[in-house]
């Protein structure tokens, strides 16, 4: 079963458009996306909450990327009994 979307990118489709063009520019945008999310993993900078990725604080992401919502509070504790 496929894990959560961290990372989206937007990318404009053109009226003069091949489906060659189109899939050249989403797999370059695909790597830029890959990278951005596996940077939010490494560095800590997510939160999940069952399979709902949250961002622990706001991130600097060019404005076409989608990222997660940014978690208002803190995730609840286990208690220990």
């Amino acid at each position: 079963m496929p894990g959560p979307i961290l990372v989206q990118a937007k990318v404009p489709i053109k009226p003069q458009d091949t489906p060659e063009q189109l899939a050249q520019r989403v797999l370059a945008e695909e790597h830029r996306a890959y990278v951005l999310a596996l940077d939010l993993l490494l560095d800590n900078k997510l939160d999940m909450c069952g399979e709902q990725p949250f961002l622990r604080a706001p991130v600097d992401a060019p404005p076409h990327f989608v990222l997660p919502p940014l978690r208002r509070e803190s995730p609840p504790r286990e208690r220990k009994a």
